[in-house]
């Protein structure tokens, strides 16, 4: 890097303009990203020690809510089994409901027809005043 491609914090420390595209932070006091360590990076066993207590909350709230444990690939495809079979069972229920309601409406329109066959005299009477 040149000179040109470093500026001056308000700490007074020289950092690279390419921090200034991280995340719109400010510049981070960074002359060699390589050599130096960035004061906003946190160091690798921080990141770990994040990760590791991210999963393991996901871990409880998975088993909590819908018992399954991530790290366990038995419990995972059970799971999934699972869920396969709630979701044929909701395909299933919905169909039948779906062919219950069209049966009653072809019934309801049956009836509707046979009873005006029974009146098309009263029918075309009224259509005749009308």
């Amino acid at each position: 890097m040149t000179a040109d491609e470093f500026s001056q914090s308000e700490d007074g420390k020289a950092t690279a303009s390419a921090h200034d595209h991280s995340l719109g932070r400010p510049p981070a006091a960074c002359v060699d990203p390589v050599a130096e360590v960035c004061p906003y990076l946190p160091p690798a066993p921080c990141v770990r020690a994040m990760e590791d207590s991210a999963h393991a909350s996901a871990r409880r709230v998975l088993q909590t809510l819908l018992n399954v444990d991530i790290d366990d690939a038995n419990s995972v495809e059970r799971f999934q089994n699972r869920r396969r079979r709630d979701a044929d069972l909701h395909g299933m229920m919905e169909k039948a409901i779906s062919d219950t309601v069209w049966g009653a409406a072809k019934v309801a329109v049956a009836a509707m027809v046979v009873l005006a066959i029974l009146h098309i005299k009263e029918i075309l009477a009224w259509f005749g005043k009308h």
